[in-house]
């Protein structure tokens, strides 16, 4: 090895067990440790999913603004928007995330309060806006947002709420009200994922079950996603089924790519485009990346095919990190990721993985060390 080492560590959030800045923060202080003359740079980078806003806010001195909205159960909460210059970020996950409902009750939720976010920036006179669809807790296909925006619904029966189990028991969207308010919303929406919002490939059948879906319950969520596409695609003139990330967050975004005209875009490029990436490993002997589960997906849009792309190009070696690793991992090496360490070595059970977590990591860190060092 030679003797000033520059390692850049990029990590996303290990979910439920670190942020991506506290990842970020114990990797960069075990080499420290290990190799005390090294020049180690961070990055807590995010894919479109949560973390996402952070890592921009934080590479370009943004702000943030606490706004007072409801979550997916419609329970009171403040959530955070991102201001950067004239542009505003928001993450689906602040509002209408996954983390308030552990994949339950997925019958009662809705994005409404990620529309009142958007309407929040909107009013502020911020009118180019960026929307981060990753964790959302919802099947909705949107129409909470388009509620929160204005949007008026004609039911088959007395309802008087969009949630993810009633878009069969809508007739008719009056979307007029939101294409006059809005009329010059620039949305730009980052995914991780690139499921169309219909079929068995696409928003329901693949993201349903994490949400709380049962397999026997399926088919009757498809049909109601199915149900807003339909009227949709009419009131548009833009087919939802066909857009190519639409089945992100329950459908969100087919639904506002298709009103606003939004570009649908990978997270993972669009942040190391902000954050410079490119010119930042340039010159750089190593990259460590990592995430909280690395398998088959990972090779998929997420940020380790993002990160693995853009060292493959600088011909810099690329080293990735999982909270564990499941099968179908072995994907990312086509990617050019170039070897990858579990923080999980053996058998433990949950809450024996969560209370030794930064010692796992920790050591996953010392263990690829060792091996740079030979």
């Amino acid at each position: 090895m030679k003797s000033r080492l520059k390692i850049i560590v990029a990590m996303d959030s290990f979910k439920g067990f670190f942020t991506s800045r506290e990842a970020a923060d114990i990797v960069k202080k075990q080499i420290i440790q290990r190799i005390p003359d090294s020049i180690v740079e961070t990055f807590s980078i995010g894919d479109g999913g949560e973390g996402t806003i952070a890592s921009l806010i934080e590479a370009n001195d943004g702000i943030y603004e606490y706004v007072d909205v409801v979550d997916p159960l419609f329970n009171p909460i403040k959530a955070k928007v991102g201001i950067i210059n004239e542009t505003g970020y928001i993450e689906i996950a602040e509002a209408s995330g996954l983390s308030f409902t552990k994949g339950k009750n997925l019958e009662f939720t809705s994005t409404y309060g990620t529309g009142m976010l958007i309407d929040y920036l909107y009013k502020k006179g911020i009118h180019n806006i960026v929307l981060a669809l990753g964790g959302s807790a919802t099947n909705d296909a949107g129409m909470g947002i388009l509620e929160a925006l204005g949007a008026i619904f004609t039911w088959e029966s007395n309802i008087k709420k969009v949630t993810s189990s009633n878009l069969i028991d809508i007739k008719d969207i009056d979307i007029s009200i939101i294409k006059e308010k809005y009329s010059d919303l620039k949305l730009n929406i980052l995914s991780d994922v690139q499921n169309k919002i219909l079929g068995e490939n696409g928003a329901t059948y693949v993201f349903g079950p994490q949400k709380g879906i049962l397999k026997e319950q399926l088919a009757f969520y498809e049909e109601g996603v199915k149900n807003v596409v339909s009227i949709l695609s009419n009131k548009t003139n833009c087919d939802l089924s066909k857009i190519i990330g639409g089945g992100a967050a329950g459908g969100v975004g087919a639904t506002l790519s298709a009103l606003f005209n939004a570009n649908i875009q990978m997270g993972i490029e669009y942040v190391l485009n902000k954050i410079k990436f490119d010119e930042c490993i340039k010159d750089a002997d190593y990259v460590i990346t990592g995430e909280g589960c690395i398998d088959s997906q990972s090779s998929q849009g997420k940020l380790i095919q993002g990160v693995a792309s853009h060292c493959l190009r600088a011909s810099v070696p690329c080293i990735a990190i999982g909270g564990i690793v499941k099968p179908g991992f072995e994907k990312i090496y086509e990617l050019g990721i170039c070897a990858v360490e579990s923080t999980v070595t053996y058998p433990m059970d949950d809450k024996s993985i969560y209370d030794r977590r930064e010692y796992n990591l920790t050591l996953a860190v010392d263990r690829i060390i060792r091996f740079l060092k030979i």
